[in-house]
């Protein structure tokens, strides 16, 4: 039984540090969080791709981007070699959003991946990558997804792309839509990247983008394709709030013991 007015006011102490700890968070998460601002990834990899363009691609990323390997040889029909300079980033038609064109088959090859999937002789495509940027704040971090198409006709084609992020049970958590990515010139490969900031503590995501091409490109008709990425991200804010809470917990049942250890004469007078 709690008689000193020191120990009764122990467990108010200790929720009030609690208190100040998660808003000193929240201030330090808006002070630092991101603006969205585009961050190019020029060597996206794919993990596994199929020969039905309908088809999806599944690969699986935990706090990190997966590498791969570049081939020797250019993939697919009608690569063009290049020996020009990097290419500046094209304007993205969306917030968020970068797209960058690989300089020379070498670097179109490896930002493809090993196993690109045709899009009905029009397009090559990779699968989707997903880097995770985590932080300690309840937003959760960023997740920035990337993906890769290459142009093997002779004409240049417009399309568009949709990246979005789920949680383990389908909900989505954030999205970025209408991605034009005009005027893709025969032989070019570019590489677009978007990011969904403060994703939450949700542990678990899937990283998605589809590709819608024209319908018809020099009479082939084409229709939309789909990949996706597993992401794995540690709820950091969570359990930084729990272990704080746990620790307070532990340090206001233990302090009365102390306090009566030290002094008998408070022992004796509670057990009176």
């Amino acid at each position: 039984m709690l008689t000193s007015p020191a120990v009764r006011r122990l467990p108010i102490v200790a929720l009030i540090a609690l208190l100040a700890m998660t808003g000193m968070v929240g201030v330090a998460l808006g002070a630092a969080a991101p603006s969205a601002v585009a961050r190019s990834a020029t060597a996206p990899s794919a993990t596994s791709a199929t020969d039905d363009p309908r088809g999806v691609d599944l690969s699986v990323t935990v706090l990190g981007p997966t590498g791969s390997s570049s081939p020797a040889s250019p993939a697919g029909p009608g690569a063009t070699p290049r020996t020009t300079a990097p290419q500046p980033a094209k304007p993205a038609s969306v917030r968020g959003v970068t797209q960058t064109t690989a300089a020379g088959s070498a670097a179109g090859t490896h930002a493809l991946g090993i196993d690109p999937t045709a899009v009905g002789g029009v397009l090559y495509v990779s699968g989707v990558t997903a880097l995770p940027k985590p932080d300690f704040g309840p937003g959760g971090g960023d997740i920035v997804l990337a993906f890769t198409l290459k142009n093997v006709t002779t004409t240049p084609v417009t399309s568009s792309l949709k990246f979005w992020i789920t949680n383990a049970v389908g909900m989505q958590l954030a999205a970025v839509d209408a991605v034009e990515v005009t005027d893709l010139s025969p032989g070019e490969t570019r590489t677009v990247t978007a990011t969904l900031p403060d994703v939450g503590q949700w542990t678990l995501f899937t990283g998605h983008v589809t590709l819608t091409p024209p319908t018809e490109v020099l009479g082939t008709a084409l229709g939309p394709v789909s990949r996706e990425s597993l992401v794995v991200i540690p709820p950091y804010f969570l359990l930084l709030v729990f272990t704080a809470a746990g620790a307070l917990t532990l340090g206001s049942r233990k302090l009365p013991v102390v306090r009566r250890a030290r002094n008998p004469a408070i022992g004796d007078g509670m057990a009176s």
